[in-house]
């Protein structure tokens, strides 16, 4: 089985920007949505079900696992949003692969979601004023939530590899005891039709992908 290559590593810088054109929240309301983007979007996507059929509830339910596994409080919410995007890009490009351009779009709408929640969260905070600044544990407050940050932003990362079977692979690479590690990437290897060589070449260009992809977006989340 040959695996494509990922797609590129998302730039937070850009994807802020992009957000900082909606005037909206990241997840509109039913009423500032545009019925005409919908059926635009269910016609391109399957012109035999032009009201909703199979594919439609099937990419919904993608789309809403994804925002779910990475702590979204809306998912399904972002997921139809995703719907309506898509549906209104569709005025004015041309989208050759409908479905792999939603993926963009969701992981987009994710750092836009992520900026707000983060946001809220650190209002909310303000407003209790209950931590003293001078407070010694601080620093050690301060790198475990850069931990968990680093942490989400690895899994954000590895979800937004656009193959399955390069998730599956990631996983099962690094996630195995030592003594175990040569047989279970020996079984790789012979699974993914690559040489140990050629595998431990893919995984450490991938895993380069996903560290600069881990940066950005811990960056990111650092200066909401």
């Amino acid at each position: 089985m040959t695996l494509e290559p990922s797609e590129p590593p998302i730039d937070a810088k850009h994807l802020d920007e992009q957000a900082k054109t909606r005037s909206v929240a990241p997840v509109r309301k039913k009423a500032d949505r545009n019925p005409a983007d919908l059926a635009r979007f269910l016609l391109r996507l399957d012109p035999k079900e032009p009201n909703g059929g199979k594919k439609y509830k099937e990419l919904l339910s993608r789309k809403a696992a994804f925002f779910n596994h990475n702590r979204c409080l809306d998912p399904d919410g972002c997921a139809t949003e995703v719907v309506y995007r898509a549906g209104e890009k569709l005025v004015t490009e041309e989208i050759e692969n409908l479905e792999s351009y939603c993926g963009g779009i969701a992981r987009m709408l994710l750092f836009e979601v992520k900026k707000e929640q983060n946001r809220t969260a650190y209002i909310a905070d303000l407003s209790e004023e209950k931590q003293d600044i001078a407070d010694p544990r601080i620093d050690d407050v301060a790198r475990k939530i850069d931990r968990e940050r680093l942490v989400d932003c690895v899994r954000q990362c590895i979800a937004g590899l656009n193959n399955t079977d390069m998730q599956s692979l990631v996983v099962q690479y690094y996630d195995s005891y030592k003594g175990e590690q040569i047989k279970v990437r020996s079984n790789l290897a012979k699974r993914f039709n690559f040489s140990p060589g050629a595998l431990r070449k893919r995984m450490s260009d991938i895993r380069d992908e996903l560290e600069t992809c881990a940066a950005n977006c811990r960056k990111f989340l650092w200066h909401v």
